[in-house]
């Protein structure tokens, strides 16, 4: 039978499946982001029932309601099977309750159930799949402000390119130009001297 940490409340924004065998403490990472809206449903089997005192810290302090669905283990795949099963009449609940922009996250790194996303597409209904809890509750809106920041600095690289390169190409001017050549001047003590000569000879 399903343990629940609290009760849940009447809006339900998200369902996350936990593939907990698969994924362990690390799938749980963003647990902390959540809100009174989401859920989060553990799937666990003999295999996997160990818990570290920060993963406890940290599904006490959520504000998500937290079920635990213990599996029974004896045939391959077992998880797997019972977490399809599940989410099949999470759906239909849902549904029948009129919760119908319900988005369900199988938190796993077994792309085996990628069918699952597949067949419920063509339902109409969102299956994702992640492989932590943080890849979840992601907004769209950072990623946004993110692009918009960028275009700045683009623009500030141009600006600050331009005049250097002015100054270059006149760098490049001033070393191409030909220096001019020195006129080579005769000694006037060495003329003087070839004048007395000349005097004596005549």
């Amino acid at each position: 039978m399903a343990r629940t940490k609290k009760a849940k409340t009447n809006t339900l924004k998200r369902l996350f499946l936990v593939d907990f065998e698969n994924v362990k403490s690390a799938g749980l990472n963003g647990i902390l982001g959540l809100t009174e809206e989401d859920t989060v449903c553990f799937f666990y089997s003999e295999n996997a029932e160990t818990m570290t005192f920060g993963l406890h810290r940290r599904l006490t302090e959520t504000k998500a309601t937290v079920q635990y669905q213990k599996v029974e283990v004896g045939v391959k795949n077992a998880l797997d099977f019972q977490l399809s099963s599940y989410l099949g009449y999470a759906i239909s609940q849902n549904l029948a309750a009129g919760l119908d922009q319900v988005q369900y996250y199988i938190v796993t790194n077994d792309q085996g159930f990628a069918c699952l996303k597949t067949y419920w597409k063509k339902r109409n209904v969102e299956v994702n799949l992640v492989s932590e809890i943080t890849v979840g509750v992601q907004n769209v809106a950072p990623a946004k402000e993110e692009a918009k920041e960028t275009k700045p600095v683009k623009d500030a690289k141009n600006t600050k390119t331009t005049k250097p390169a002015v100054k270059e190409t006149k760098d490049v001017e001033k070393a191409e130009k030909p220096a001019k050549k020195p006129t080579r001047r005769r000694s006037t003590k060495k003329a003087t001297k070839e004048t007395t000569k000349e005097a004596t000879t005549e």
